[in-house]
């Protein structure tokens, strides 16, 4: 299932049969399967939210697995009167997830912040998440302190994502496509920590046309380009802090002032479809911070750290009953601090590789 303009996968949107109520949700990768459907008649339903309801009349022949790729055109919702009414349980059965919340990228970006939006900063308006402190974005959820969550961007662990020594979380609201979050009993495909997990998916890119927007912020600077290629789509999106000017001023008027002070990030994601039913995706991220602090005549610190992520993703559709991922991922924190000193430095070099299949 897909975005009608710009060809992006939509996760999590409902389809169903009218006259059965058999039904099911899209997946990460866009795909969905209604199985055990008798030879007949249906009509398929499907809707997802900010998006107009899709509607066709299909036929089963006996023995027949019958694909169906839709695409939904956005369309904009009409506030109303709403009627609060009592009724018998429907006979759909669904599955209903305890502890899961889905955020959608418009949540964040509508969410008054300081600055400028912030991801960690709009789910800590969310039941059973609390800010550790107003000055930092890390997450306690339900109890779990910032280091028993799993925060994961495309399939990549990441492990320290903050920015400003954790005033800022380190994705980019513009290159974000969705956020799963499991604040309890998530699923065994997640492990590694204690408390709860936050599954994010960078957007795939416009598969329709060239876009590109920039904008500019009290804290940062952003840029967005996306576009097609045949067969496939890539996206890059680029942020960095905008504090120089704000900076200077202080240097003028107050004594400490940091030398250089500032963040960068760097998101980007090519998809292509080698048929319809291989997909590959390349996804990767990069971002540092880089502080220069002087001390005293001859004396300086320096602090230099950050992340780099790195998947490669094949999605293959075996069946109408088989489907799997291939991923492989590779995940770097560095945090290299350095201390000058009379024209003599005292470097030290800290790292977090792993990669994963």
């Amino acid at each position: 299932m897909k975005d009608a303009r710009s060809g992006e996968t939509l996760i999590q949107a409902n389809v169903y049969l009218v006259e059965t109520l058999q039904g099911s949700t899209t997946n990460n990768s866009g795909y969905y399967v209604i199985p055990d459907l008798a030879p007949g008649r249906y009509t398929l339903m499907a809707s997802y939210i900010g998006y107009e309801d899709f509607r066709q009349a299909i036929e089963l022949m006996p023995g027949e697995n019958r694909r169906i790729d839709i695409e939904m055109a956005p369309a904009v919702i009409q506030g109303r009167a709403v009627t609060v009414e009592a009724s018998a349980d429907s006979s759909i059965e669904k599955e209903k997830p305890i502890g899961v919340i889905n955020v959608q990228p418009l949540f964040v970006k509508e969410i008054p912040s300081v600055l400028e939006s912030d991801l960690f900063r709009s789910i800590q308006l969310l039941p059973g998440i609390k800010a550790a402190s107003d000055f930092s974005s890390g997450l306690y959820i339900r109890g779990g302190s910032p280091d028993q969550t799993l925060i994961l961007l495309d399939r990549t662990t990441v492990y320290n994502p903050s920015h400003f020594f954790g005033f800022f979380s380190t994705f980019n609201a513009d290159a974000i496509k969705d956020v799963r979050i499991f604040k309890g009993g998530y699923p065994s495909e997640y492990g590694g920590r204690l408390g709860s997990v936050i599954d994010i998916y960078n957007r795939d890119g416009n598969r329709k046309e060239f876009q590109g927007r920039a904008s500019l912020g009290m804290l940062a600077s952003r840029i967005t380009l996306e576009g097609p290629f045949s067969g496939g789509s890539w996206m890059l999106a680029l942020r960095r802090s905008t504090l120089e000017p704000l900076l200077a001023v202080l240097r003028n008027n107050v004594d400490d002032v940091p030398d250089a002070f500032y963040f960068y990030d760097l998101n980007g994601k090519i998809n292509y479809d080698a048929g319809p039913n291989d997909r590959f995706n390349l996804s990767f991220y990069t971002g540092t911070d880089n502080v220069e602090f002087p001390v005293a005549e001859n004396t300086e610190f320096n602090l230099n750290y950050g992340n780099r992520t790195l998947s490669a993703n094949w999605t293959h559709v075996f069946s109408h009953q088989l489907f799997s991922n291939f991923t492989v991922t590779g995940s770097e924190y560095f945090n290299y601090p350095s201390f000058l000193l009379s024209g003599t430095a005292f470097e030290r070099d800290n790292e977090v590789v792993d990669l994963s299949v």
